[in-house]
């Protein structure tokens, strides 16, 4: 018999205080409803997801059964890569700092180099110097533009572009491929800023090949009503005005080629596949009503569900046990706090008319986003994170103990 959630839940904190829940259906579906809103738009769409955002082995294993290629910006994300991936070719290595060893990762398996610096060239130079070096590298060069006064410090300006532009095409071991760009802005007409600077440099590309184009991420993905409001959001753009905005104008641009000669476009979702995937669930740890205000006192904790936004209220939902015999006849306001001993840990706000108990529950969703991988063990440690896929729950990691992190010390 199929169970609903709220079932599967509570036999989660039967034997939990608080854990990850990550819905592997709604993240394969993310992946599958952005693929198709690009290649709507524009032939050839390759998404390298981004490991920055969530690197647990199921979410990136996932996503690449679906297609996707890594994205990655460090030498551990690198070799995460290489553990995850059957096909090591599959690899886009972005970021500002990137070693010797990690570059002749990629090389080794014929992956892609963004270049963001002159010593990125010098690692690469050094690598083909060697004697009997005989590879040919895939690099793209990211591009810095400045919109809306917002100043990047990745990439490289004009000028430095065309120099390195002319070493590479010198060079007997670099491919140059293609351009890459990233902008930390989400909006539509910021896509279209992207997406008009980018064709602005393929104009001066020349009639060297070119195989990839590269626009980066920072896209929505699904919100909610409430979260929207949260963040002051009126109408986040979907997956389709996405594709619209960059497919259409990149189609335009090449449609006097045939599909064939087309560069391949890639961009690099983090958030928007796997944010929405994940849900927190907490017990509650007791409720006290103090300075006008009713306080639900929880096992969840503003560093555990939103490390890179302190301020926002998040959408939080009472999971009630109660009949409606048990129903008061006014409804109380209830702020949803954490467990740590920091003042500003106020996760979210509800309203409820039910009498609230021990056997209720705490549920915010949409924690999937930088949230495990900035996580740590503050005040108390990592909670559990549950895998639920086709209506069954399984542990994928269990919530640190005291020992885990003393281990981590030489003492």
């Amino acid at each position: 018999m199929k169970r609903n959630n709220n079932e599967l839940f509570r036999e989660i904190l039967n034997v939990e205080d608080a854990a990850y829940v990550f819905d592997l259906n709604l993240f394969e579906n993310n992946i599958s409803n952005l693929y198709l809103a690009f290649s709507t738009y524009y032939p050839k769409i390759n998404i390298g997801y981004s490991y920055k955002t969530n690197y647990i082995p199921n979410v990136c294993k996932s996503a690449h059964k679906k297609g996707c290629w890594a994205e990655v910006v460090s030498d551990m994300e690198v070799e995460m890569a290489n553990e995850y991936l059957d096909d090591k070719s599959k690899i886009i290595f972005n970021g500002p700092v990137k070693s010797f060893d990690s570059i002749m990762k990629i090389i080794e398996n014929n992956g892609i180099i963004n270049i963001d610096n002159h010593f990125d060239i010098k690692i690469l130079n050094d690598i083909t110097s060697t004697h009997n070096f005989q590879k040919k590298i895939q690099v793209a060069l990211r591009l810095n533009f400045t919109y809306e006064n917002s100043k990047s410090r990745f990439g490289m300006d004009f000028n430095t572009l065309n120099e390195l532009k002319i070493k590479i095409r010198k060079s007997n071991y670099l491919d140059l491929i293609g351009y890459h760009i990233h902008l930390p802005f989400r909006s539509i007409d910021s896509f279209k800023f992207r997406i008009d600077s980018l064709i602005n440099i393929l104009k001066l590309h020349g009639n060297y090949p070119l195989k990839y184009i590269n626009i980066g991420g920072g896209f929505f993905g699904k919100i909610s009503k409430d979260l929207a409001i949260s963040l002051g959001l009126q109408n986040p753009p979907t997956f389709d005005e996405y594709g619209k905005i960059i497919g259409k104008e990149l189609s335009n641009y090449f449609n006097h080629l045939p599909n064939s000669e087309w560069p391949d476009l890639f961009i690099e979702p983090g958030s928007s596949l796997v944010a929405d995937s994940f849900s927190f669930i907490t017990k509650i740890h007791s409720i006290k009503s103090i300075n006008d205000s009713n306080i639900i006192t929880t096992f969840a904790a503003r560093h555990l569900l939103s490390p890179t936004n302190k301020t926002v209220m998040l959408p939080v939902e009472l999971i009630s046990s109660n009949c409606d015999s048990n129903l008061n006849s006014s409804v109380k306001e209830y702020n949803v706090v954490g467990y740590t001993c920091i003042e500003s840990d106020i996760i979210g706000q509800l309203k409820a008319n039910a009498i609230i108990n021990e056997h209720d529950y705490i549920k915010i969703n949409n924690v999937g986003s930088y949230t495990i991988v900035m996580g740590s063990d503050f005040i108390l440690p990592q909670p559990a994170i549950y895998l639920f896929y086709n209506n069954k729950v399984e542990n994928i990691r269990k919530k640190k103990t005291v020992s885990d992190i003393l281990k981590t010390f030489n003492c």
